[in-house]
């Protein structure tokens, strides 16, 4: 069965000057991507919750795996470097670029990947059905006359090699997105998914085998692919327990592991600001976005006999009753206070009278079942105005599954952002926007243009006033690799890319 866990998100719409850049296929002052084959490498899965198909993917776990397997035109790394994946060369003129593409390179199953593969893979994802459509929102497009599909302008096959992309407004996120799951290149249509919604890719790596809630092992390919794989094998193994991970990496059976939370950091010794670790290896600390959030169903509310007014001004004396400086010390580094129910502006204030009145009841917190967020549900307050709430922990796919359906009256959970980006917190709560299961549609909002300081603005105070989540903290990323892991490259938002992964 598919399941999803935490929500990852990509993307800035930020315009930035025109400039005229030409990059050919010369790339040695980058780090490579083609590395020596050497010891396997072993990573591990928090969550078994996964769903390898880009096209429905949504959980961070799925998405590391899958930057074995798919890859799209380039990378771009959180230093600004850029590295060739299915591209050779580049070259940008104003709002127009070139991409051409290295001879050779095939899917998993053999079929060559051309022109029309890039152009029908990156239309497939602007469509507004598409839940990674806001991503490449600054490539051209056409809406369709229903207005349910768009004819994509912007993206052109150029001979057999060659691939124009032109954006309607220049933006500094598009190589970025393009080298995330919105840009990953698949085959055509009629290819079935497999085990876990596995799918033939351009990446360095295959599936070799799937054992359900115990690992995922994957192979070099022996031809065709975008980069070379840098490893004989890289396993993800399934440990849910914290203790367990830790145990694990002190031993070096265990060769990444992201310190996610204060357990982590206490097991591991490790401390974040010096670099340092107990145990023999690294610890690096980059900008992540990652947030703890609270989502309240507003629905629910009604329900319980809220008038929407009231369910309204719920969320608001939630957040203020929130103790968000108790809950950073609760993180012992790992995540800092976050206010703002927006992301992209400052805390704009939503706070709520003292004498809100609400009807009496309690109300169920559901909440992922690690120690950390067990952790921060049980800090969050017990009466609100009156309002008593209780929690449970769930399974991260029962967690998701209740969100799509609605059926639930609170959720707290993590969402992660490959970049901190406007367009996409506005999608959470655009009608008709896949993502607004997470959020809540609110009219009004699709005609907002988060391009601008104003704009931002504007969407930031209809989010507060009108939205259904608190935000508690943004989250820090630490990660821990074992003496000899190279190939690691991070994202702009602090997402891994694992494609060159190797020891």
């Amino acid at each position: 069965m598919k399941r999803s866990t935490a929500w990852w998100l990509a993307g800035s719409v930020v315009a930035i000057a025109v400039i005229v850049l030409v990059w050919r296929g010369d790339f040695d002052r980058r780090p490579p991507l083609s590395l020596a084959r050497d010891a396997p490498v072993v990573l591990r899965l928090p969550s078994f919750a996964l769903n390898l198909n880009p096209t429905t993917m949504v959980d961070v776990e799925s998405r590391q795996v899958a930057t074995l397997l798919h890859v799209g035109l380039i990378l771009k790394a959180q230093d600004g470097t850029v590295h060739p994946m299915l591209a050779s060369s580049w070259r940008q003129e104003g709002s127009t670029w070139e991409f051409d593409l290295k001879p050779g390179v095939t899917f998993s199953n053999g079929q060559a990947v051309a022109p029309a593969d890039v152009v029908r893979s990156l239309c497939n994802a602007m469509q507004p059905s598409a839940a990674l459509s806001w991503a490449l929102a600054s490539i051209a497009r056409e809406p369709s006359a229903d207005g349910k599909s768009v004819f994509c302008t912007g993206l052109a096959a150029v001979g057999d090699s060659k691939v124009r992309i032109t954006e309607s407004r220049p933006s500094s996120s598009l190589l970025d997105a393009l080298g995330g799951p919105a840009g990953w290149v698949l085959p055509g249509p009629g290819v079935a998914d497999g085990q876990y919604g596995v799918i033939p890719g351009a990446g360095p790596y295959v599936v070799k085998e799937i054992v359900p809630d115990s690992r995922v092992v994957l192979e070099p390919r022996s031809s065709g692919a975008a980069v070379q794989a840098g490893a004989a094998r890289v396993q993800f193994d399934y440990i849910p327990n914290d203790s367990q991970a830790a145990q694990r990496f002190a031993a070096g059976k265990l060769h990444v592991l992201d310190l996610t939370s204060p357990s982590l950091v206490e097991l591991l010794g490790a401390d974040p600001s010096a670099g340092t670790l107990k145990y023999p290896g690294s610890l690096h600390k980059v900008e992540w976005e990652r947030y703890r959030v609270v989502i309240v169903n507003l629905k629910a509310l009604q329900a319980k006999g809220f008038t929407q007014t009231q369910a309204l001004a719920f969320v608001k004396a939630l957040s203020a009753a929130v103790d968000r400086k108790g809950l950073e010390r609760l993180a012992s580094g790992v995540a800092r206070s976050f206010q703002a129910p927006y992301p992209p502006t400052p805390d704009i204030g939503n706070a709520v009278a003292a004498d809100a009145d609400f009807p009496a009841t309690e109300l169920t917190i559901l909440t992922e079942s690690d120690a950390f967020s067990d952790a921060i549900a049980a800090f969050l307050p017990r009466s609100v105005h009156g309002v008593k709430t209780a929690y449970r922990g769930a399974d991260k796919g029962v967690l998701l599954t209740s969100l799509f359906k609605g059926d639930f009256e609170v959720i707290s959970m993590v969402l992660e952002a490959p970049v901190n980006s406007a367009k996409f917190w506005q999608a959470l709560f655009t009608p008709g926007n896949p993502y607004s299961a997470i959020g809540v549609p609110i009219d009004g909002m699709e005609k907002l243009d988060p391009s601008t300081k104003e704009g931002v603005l504007a969407v930031g105070r209809l989010i507060a006033e009108r939205g259904n989540w608190v935000m508690l903290l943004k989250e820090q990323r630490i990660q821990a690799t074992a003496p000899g892991v190279k190939g690691i490259i991070f994202t702009p938002s602090g997402q891994t890319n694992l494609a060159a992964i190797a020891r």
